[in-house]
């Protein structure tokens, strides 16, 4: 029991012991941070979030992501930038007057 509430230290928790303790926590994935976090979950959806996703989606033809699954905005970081239009990117400063 003392393993349970303690860090890993392989020399007194050899990892045959640890691995079926973390398998334990990783079962209940309904509520468990330490799945949502290996996960890369933004958030912790309640159980009213996984019921309005599921009924929103019944309808639908196409599935998506949950939001709770989906990297966050402000924590992730883009693969590729954003392809920008020099054209319509010069049509605007034209217009506000910025190439004067």
């Amino acid at each position: 029991m003392r393993a349970w509430h303690e860090r890993l230290d392989l020399k007194r928790t050899p990892l045959y012991v640890a691995w079926p303790m973390l398998r334990e926590i990783l079962k209940d994935r309904a509520t468990s941070h330490s799945y949502a976090a290996l996960a890369s979950m933004g958030w912790m959806p309640a159980d009213a979030d996984r019921t309005l996703w599921a009924l929103s989606q019944s309808g639908s033809k196409t599935r998506t992501t949950p939001p709770w699954m989906r990297p966050d905005p402000l924590t992730s970081k883009p693969t590729t930038r954003p392809h920008h239009d020099m054209r319509l990117r010069g049509m605007l400063a034209d217009r506000l007057g910025l190439n004067e």
